[in-house]
């Protein structure tokens, strides 16, 4: 018999990632041993009492520098939320939201302690996370991510296995979702990155469309059946990682059906 403790991993991978990370092994070396996210393996490490090696440290504050090294869940979602709603310069990766907790959730998934600062934005307060690396900022620009990215850049090869998360982090960056979960669309001022979603959405057999409006590109979603067979597939899975207020209308079809 398998045991498990607190209902989550069993017992033999935190046995297997405690002696993994006492003999110097990285949580992501451990995740892909036992099969777990990084996330995961953290909280089996503290479950077991150990303490988490700090990042290295740039002016006082930490982050993973090789979080965009390795395709993982969280590194495709954050790869998604970047694209559409974040920017890079210099040495510096930006995003920025409305809603605070998900920059949260991002710094956690990335292992830093950046502050994140609270800015007015005409009537509406905004809130920033700065991060200053450069080995992030180039691992980026491999991915095709470029300063002033928003009119150029490209749809990343994304692995199956990770492309529910990364589109995601597209629509949580860059999507609208209807309240009444009829219609969603993601907006982008790139042609050749909104053609690319447009092409997965048809490959996945959603009913879409593509619309030039105003030297933007709006791929749209349609039919509360097909909005609700997306939620299905993109929050799979998701963790933390997710826009609730976009969750909730994406889903309210099938919350009202139940």
């Amino acid at each position: 018999m398998t045991f498990r403790i607190g209902g989550d991993q069993p017992i033999e991978h935190h046995n297997v990632a405690k002696t993994m990370y006492l003999n110097g092994h990285s949580t992501k070396e451990i995740s892909d041993k036992i099969g777990v996210s990084t996330r995961q393996v953290r909280n089996i490490l503290r479950s077991k009492g150990v303490t988490i090696r700090g990042k290295r440290r740039t002016n006082g504050r930490k982050v993973n520098e090789d979080f965009f090294k390795t395709w993982s869940n969280e590194m495709a979602y954050v790869l998604g939320f970047v694209i559409t709603d974040g920017n890079i310069s210099n040495s510096t990766l930006t995003v920025s939201q409305n809603e605070r907790y998900i920059l949260e959730e991002i710094r956690i998934a990335m292992d830093s302690d950046y502050e994140i600062k609270r800015r007015k934005n005409g009537v509406n307060d905004i809130y920033v996370l700065s991060m200053y690396r450069k080995e992030i900022v180039d691992d980026l620009k491999a991915l095709g991510i470029s300063e002033g990215k928003s009119r150029v850049v490209e749809f990343p090869e994304v692995p199956d296995e990770y492309l529910s998360h990364f589109i995601r982090g597209v629509i949580d960056g860059d999507g609208w979702v209807q309240d009444r979960g009829y219609v969603m669309n993601v907006t982008n001022a790139s042609k050749p990155f909104s053609e690319s979603l447009h092409s997965v959405f048809n490959r996945l057999g959603y009913n879409g469309r593509i619309v030039e409006d105003r030297n933007a590109y709006r791929v749209w979603i349609s039919g509360k059946e097909d909005v609700a067979r997306l939620a299905d597939w993109v929050y799979e899975d998701k963790g933390e990682l997710y826009l609730r207020r976009k969750f909730d209308r994406m889903n309210i079809n099938k919350t009202l059906a139940s």
